[in-house]
Protein backbone atom coordinates (compact mmCIF):
# COMPACT_ATOMS: atom_id res chain seq x y z
CA UNK A 1 0.00 0.00 0.00
CA UNK A 2 2.80 2.54 0.81
CA UNK A 3 4.41 1.27 -2.69
CA UNK A 4 1.27 2.66 -4.72
CA UNK A 5 1.39 5.90 -2.64
CA UNK A 6 4.94 6.60 -4.03
CA UNK A 7 4.67 5.52 -7.12
CA UNK A 8 1.30 7.68 -7.76
CA UNK A 9 2.28 10.70 -5.77
CA UNK A 10 5.56 11.12 -7.87
CA UNK A 11 5.21 9.30 -10.61
CA UNK A 12 5.07 10.86 -13.99
CA UNK A 13 1.85 9.37 -15.57
CA UNK A 14 -0.09 10.62 -12.88
CA UNK A 15 1.41 14.48 -13.61
CA UNK A 16 0.97 14.38 -16.74
CA UNK A 17 -2.78 13.11 -16.60
CA UNK A 18 -4.11 16.13 -14.31
CA UNK A 19 -1.72 18.38 -16.63
CA UNK A 20 1.23 18.82 -14.56
CA UNK A 21 1.41 22.34 -15.89
CA UNK A 22 -1.84 22.97 -13.75
CA UNK A 23 -0.79 22.27 -10.30
CA UNK A 24 1.88 25.03 -10.70
CA UNK A 25 -1.02 27.76 -11.71
CA UNK A 26 -3.19 27.40 -8.78
CA UNK A 27 -0.77 29.11 -6.41
CA UNK A 28 -0.15 32.00 -8.77
CA UNK A 29 -4.06 31.94 -9.17
CA UNK A 30 -4.38 32.03 -5.01
CA UNK A 31 -1.26 34.89 -5.02
CA UNK A 32 -2.69 36.76 -8.19
CA UNK A 33 -6.39 36.87 -6.27
CA UNK A 34 -4.71 37.85 -3.07
CA UNK A 35 -2.74 40.91 -4.33
CA UNK A 36 -5.97 42.43 -5.87
CA UNK A 37 -7.80 41.80 -2.67
CA UNK A 38 -5.16 43.75 -0.86
CA UNK A 39 -5.18 46.62 -3.59
CA UNK A 40 -8.93 46.95 -2.81
CA UNK A 41 -8.91 47.09 0.54
CA UNK A 42 -5.92 49.53 0.75
CA UNK A 43 -7.72 51.65 -1.61
CA UNK A 44 -10.74 51.73 0.23
CA UNK A 45 -8.80 52.43 3.60
CA UNK A 46 -7.17 55.05 1.90
CA UNK A 47 -10.46 56.83 0.59
CA UNK A 48 -12.18 56.07 3.87
CA UNK A 49 -9.02 57.79 5.52
CA UNK A 50 -8.97 60.72 3.26
CA UNK A 51 -13.06 61.17 3.31
CA UNK A 52 -13.00 61.29 7.42
CA UNK A 53 -10.25 63.52 6.95
CA UNK A 54 -12.17 65.96 5.28
CA UNK A 55 -15.13 65.56 7.79
CA UNK A 56 -12.61 66.00 10.86
CA UNK A 57 -14.17 69.09 11.80
CA UNK A 58 -17.46 67.29 12.48
CA UNK A 59 -16.25 64.85 14.30
CA UNK A 60 -13.26 66.47 16.44
CA UNK A 61 -13.42 70.32 16.33
CA UNK A 62 -17.32 70.70 16.77
CA UNK A 63 -16.82 72.64 19.55
CA UNK A 64 -14.63 75.27 18.49
CA UNK A 65 -17.35 78.28 18.30
CA UNK A 66 -19.70 76.95 21.01
CA UNK A 67 -20.54 79.64 23.32
CA UNK A 68 -18.95 82.60 21.16
CA UNK A 69 -20.71 85.60 20.57
CA UNK A 70 -19.78 86.31 16.94
CA UNK A 71 -21.12 89.46 14.68
CA UNK A 72 -22.44 89.14 11.60
CA UNK A 73 -23.04 92.06 9.40
CA UNK A 74 -25.54 91.21 6.13
CA UNK A 75 -23.28 91.96 3.17
CA UNK A 76 -24.79 92.55 -0.75
CA UNK A 77 -25.21 89.35 -2.32
CA UNK A 78 -26.50 89.94 -5.56
CA UNK A 79 -28.68 87.08 -7.78
CA UNK A 80 -28.34 86.19 -11.74
CA UNK A 81 -29.91 89.46 -13.33
CA UNK A 82 -31.73 87.27 -15.30
CA UNK A 83 -33.75 85.85 -12.71
CA UNK A 84 -35.01 89.77 -11.95
CA UNK A 85 -38.40 90.40 -13.18
CA UNK A 86 -39.04 93.71 -12.36
CA UNK A 87 -38.08 96.51 -10.14
CA UNK A 88 -34.39 96.68 -8.83
CA UNK A 89 -34.51 94.65 -5.44
CA UNK A 90 -31.35 94.56 -3.53
CA UNK A 91 -30.29 91.49 -1.87
CA UNK A 92 -28.13 90.90 1.00
CA UNK A 93 -26.75 87.90 2.98
CA UNK A 94 -24.94 86.54 6.16
CA UNK A 95 -24.11 83.16 6.70
CA UNK A 96 -23.26 82.31 10.04
CA UNK A 97 -22.95 78.45 9.68
CA UNK A 98 -21.41 76.19 7.76
CA UNK A 99 -21.05 72.17 7.46
CA UNK A 100 -19.42 70.75 4.89
CA UNK A 101 -20.09 67.32 6.55
CA UNK A 102 -24.05 67.81 6.24
CA UNK A 103 -23.41 69.86 3.13
CA UNK A 104 -25.66 72.70 4.71
CA UNK A 105 -25.63 76.31 6.15
CA UNK A 106 -27.76 78.49 7.38
CA UNK A 107 -27.69 82.32 7.65
CA UNK A 108 -29.94 85.20 7.55
CA UNK A 109 -30.82 86.92 3.95
CA UNK A 110 -32.99 90.31 2.83
CA UNK A 111 -34.53 91.87 -0.01
CA UNK A 112 -35.65 95.27 -0.34
CA UNK A 113 -37.93 96.05 -3.01
CA UNK A 114 -40.46 96.84 -5.00
CA UNK A 115 -39.54 93.91 -7.32
CA UNK A 116 -40.39 90.76 -8.47
CA UNK A 117 -37.46 87.74 -8.91
CA UNK A 118 -37.62 83.72 -9.48
CA UNK A 119 -35.31 81.85 -7.62
CA UNK A 120 -33.68 78.51 -9.24
CA UNK A 121 -33.67 76.36 -6.20
CA UNK A 122 -30.20 73.85 -6.59
CA UNK A 123 -30.55 72.86 -2.58
CA UNK A 124 -33.46 72.32 -0.25
CA UNK A 125 -34.22 75.30 1.96
CA UNK A 126 -36.45 76.20 4.86
CA UNK A 127 -36.95 80.08 6.11
CA UNK A 128 -38.52 81.45 8.89
CA UNK A 129 -39.26 85.07 7.39
CA UNK A 130 -38.30 87.43 10.43
CA UNK A 131 -39.45 90.97 8.96
CA UNK A 132 -41.60 92.08 6.14
CA UNK A 133 -43.62 90.32 3.93
CA UNK A 134 -43.60 88.87 0.08
CA UNK A 135 -45.96 86.98 -2.35
CA UNK A 136 -44.72 83.81 -3.47
CA UNK A 137 -46.16 81.30 -6.49
CA UNK A 138 -44.25 77.84 -6.33
CA UNK A 139 -45.00 74.27 -7.44
CA UNK A 140 -48.58 75.71 -8.21
CA UNK A 141 -49.77 77.37 -4.88
CA UNK A 142 -49.99 81.43 -4.51
CA UNK A 143 -49.55 82.51 -0.46
CA UNK A 144 -48.16 85.80 1.14
CA UNK A 145 -45.59 84.39 3.36
CA UNK A 146 -45.59 87.04 6.83
CA UNK A 147 -43.04 87.40 9.56
CA UNK A 148 -43.46 84.67 11.90
CA UNK A 149 -43.87 81.97 8.99
CA UNK A 150 -41.62 79.36 7.82
CA UNK A 151 -41.82 77.15 4.39
CA UNK A 152 -39.45 74.72 2.36
CA UNK A 153 -38.35 74.96 -1.13
CA UNK A 154 -36.48 71.87 -2.73
CA UNK A 155 -34.11 71.20 -4.70
CA UNK A 156 -34.50 71.20 -8.94
CA UNK A 157 -37.67 73.78 -7.96
CA UNK A 158 -38.74 77.42 -9.15
CA UNK A 159 -40.66 80.46 -7.33
CA UNK A 160 -41.67 83.50 -7.81
CA UNK A 161 -40.79 86.30 -5.47
CA UNK A 162 -42.81 89.59 -5.18
CA UNK A 163 -41.41 91.60 -2.46
CA UNK A 164 -43.53 95.17 -2.47
CA UNK A 165 -41.51 96.52 0.53
CA UNK A 166 -38.78 93.95 2.14
CA UNK A 167 -38.40 90.48 3.54
CA UNK A 168 -35.77 89.55 6.14
CA UNK A 169 -35.64 85.59 6.88
CA UNK A 170 -33.37 82.94 8.24
CA UNK A 171 -32.49 80.05 6.11
CA UNK A 172 -30.66 76.82 6.38
CA UNK A 173 -29.67 74.88 2.93
CA UNK A 174 -29.25 71.52 2.95
CA UNK A 175 -27.62 69.64 -0.52
CA UNK A 176 -29.48 66.45 -0.48
CA UNK A 177 -27.01 65.21 -2.66
CA UNK A 178 -27.46 63.06 -6.21
CA UNK A 179 -29.25 60.03 -5.03
CA UNK A 180 -31.64 61.84 -3.33
CA UNK A 181 -32.66 64.31 -6.22
CA UNK A 182 -32.48 61.13 -8.84
CA UNK A 183 -34.76 59.44 -6.14
CA UNK A 184 -37.40 62.55 -6.08
CA UNK A 185 -37.38 62.91 -10.16
CA UNK A 186 -38.50 58.97 -9.73
CA UNK A 187 -40.68 59.62 -7.63
CA UNK A 188 -42.56 62.69 -9.66
CA UNK A 189 -42.09 60.82 -12.69
CA UNK A 190 -44.52 57.37 -11.12
CA UNK A 191 -46.67 60.58 -9.84
CA UNK A 192 -45.67 60.21 -5.85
Amino acid sequence: MSNYRQSTASGPALTDAFGGAGTDSAPKRTRRFGLVATTVIVTLAVVGAIGLATRMPAVIGYKADVGLAQPHELQPSPIDPSWILSGSPEFSMAVFERSDFWASSSGIWQAVGPGSFVWHYSVDEDIYVLEGSAEIDYMGRKFTLKAGESTRFVAGTTATWVVNDRIRKTFRIQNPGRVIKALRIGANAIGL
